[in-house]
């Protein structure tokens, strides 16, 4: 009941965090190509739900990689192309209005920070493409390093993001002023200071980071819907190839939506993406991955302790949200900064507090039957069981993949038209950054090429290990 609950909930959540995503991503390629945002949304919907039919995992991963490559690059060339025209770090944080830079400000005040960050630690947690990639690696060394890798490129890379936006401010004032918005900040300064050659792979980049992460949150969302409704509640005997065309009419149903998510969005951008975000998450995240990190991190809560949370959860947030829409909203005399910010941080904690507690409660005045009891300590045992690498690797007859080989020759592909369109630019700074960033990109796909080599070497040479071993095991009870 709890795998069907977290099923129906965890749903509307992606589709809405697909939804903004898409959003996202239209901006930046309406503002970089001078599309209306309307048509940019439908069309990197369309080419978006068109790429997921296309690739599985390895598929993801892959552009995952490049896409990293390529918008790493594109930050890191815009970073000291924005601060160039500050002549020192004093003239840089005068440039802003008092108390801009501080950590808590007007209209973010302490309470709200803390209940964001709470709201953020919480679905980062719980999400299920980053779990995909958890465990689709080797083993849990293999894990660790990849959550270790994460959380650094989540300190570096902020600051790259938001530090040239926040100079936009000084530079290009005419964003804080209507028609423009503010959300179209980073891709006004990449369609500014970037190289033709370099915004054009910017453009391609967010449009890859995008469809990687659709596609990643597509295939989760059909297989969820296929296995864990369509299969469970409506057709238990199904064939492999019904449940191939039930996940993909899932995929283009998802999709379609997230689409018209996106579209509807426009009509609300007065509330800016970051607040849709926070309202959405805040009615969601708690009582859906509060009850679920529980269960992995204790033996006490208990299937009916952890569906009181879901629903309790659920039931205060939705009250909070239409509290405030139908009733607060309507009030003259309330600060509409108090209600959007001070209000949001209450109902989030409010939300994470009622869910414990009917979590908590639930499961102190209930007792455990002894097949639950035997579940959960089969559970935890599995959970705390290493993984046995020659059972779940490659066995000695399959086939060797390597994405570093792709990768590499992606990448140098890229670099060959940066270099290409610096030859074909006007002499000055745009060529030779599109010059720099080419080579970069080739020497940068060589090397990986390279790791490609090397790591189809270790694993030919594991793989003749495994078979001599198989050959060995066989021979000594009498097989041939």
């Amino acid at each position: 009941h709890i795998r069907q609950i977290l099923a129906w909930t965890g749903i509307p959540l992606k589709i809405v965090d697909d939804g903004l995503k898409i959003y996202a991503t239209g901006i930046f390629v309406s503002v970089g190509l001078g599309y209306d945002l309307q048509t940019s949304i439908i069309v990197s919907g369309l080419v978006m739900l068109a790429y997921t039919f296309m690739g599985g995992l390895w598929a993801v991963v892959v552009t995952d990689f490049v896409q990293f490559i390529i918008l790493t690059l594109g930050v890191v060339v815009l970073f000291p192309l924005v601060f160039s025209h500050f002549d020192s770090l004093s003239a840089f944080t005068q440039s802003v209005p008092t108390g801009f830079l501080s950590p808590v400000n007007e209209p973010f005040p302490l309470f709200y920070i803390f209940a964001f960050y709470l709201l953020i630690a919480l679905s980062y947690n719980g999400n299920w493409s980053l779990a995909q990639k958890f465990y689709s690696v080797r083993d849990e060394r293999d894990a660790r390093k990849a959550g270790v890798l994460g959380a650094t490129l989540m300190v570096i890379g902020p600051p790259l993001f938001i530090l040239p936006a926040i100079a936009a401010r000084s530079l290009m004032p005419e964003l804080m002023t209507p028609p423009n918005s503010p959300q179209y900040t980073y891709a006004a300064l990449s369609l500014k200071y970037l190289p033709v050659g370099l915004m054009g792979l910017m453009i391609a980049a967010m449009f890859s980071a995008t469809m990687s992460t659709l596609s990643s949150d597509y295939n989760v969302m059909a297989s969820v819907i296929t296995e864990d409704i369509y299969r469970r509640l409506f057709d238990k005997e199904a064939t492999q190839k019904r449940l191939v065309m039930v996940g993909r009419i899932a995929t283009l149903a998802v999709g379609i939506v997230t689409i018209a998510i996106g579209i509807v969005l426009i009509s609300s951008a007065r509330k800016g993406l970051f607040e849709v975000m926070v309202t959405v998450f805040g009615l969601f995240v708690g009582p859906m991955l509060i009850p679920m990190l529980a269960g992995l991190l204790t033996r006490k809560l208990t299937s009916r302790g952890a569906a009181a949370g879901i629903i309790a959860g659920f039931v205060s947030g939705t009250g909070m949200y239409l509290y405030k829409s139908f009733v607060l909203s309507t009030q003259p005399n309330i600060d509409a900064n108090w209600l959007r910010y001070n209000f949001e941080a209450i109902s989030i904690l409010t939300n994470f507090s009622v869910t414990i507690l009917a979590m908590v409660l639930t499961t102190v005045f209930e007792k455990p039957t002894e097949e639950e009891k035997t579940k959960i300590d089969n559970f935890f045992v599995g959970l705390s069981t290493p993984i046995d690498v020659q059972k779940t690797h490659a066995e000695a007859t399959e086939e060797i993949f390597s994405p570093f080989k792709i990768i590499g020759w992606v990448t140098i592909g890229t670099g060959a038209m940066l270099v290409i369109a610096s030859v074909a630019q006007p002499a000055g700074i745009g060529r030779y950054i599109n010059l720099s960033s080419g080579v970069v990109l080739c020497l940068l796909g060589a090397a990986l090429y390279k790791l490609h080599r090397r790591f189809m070497h270790r694993e030919e040479m594991e793989k003749n290990e495994r078979a001599e071993k198989i050959a060995d095991k066989n021979a000594e009870i009498g097989i041939e």
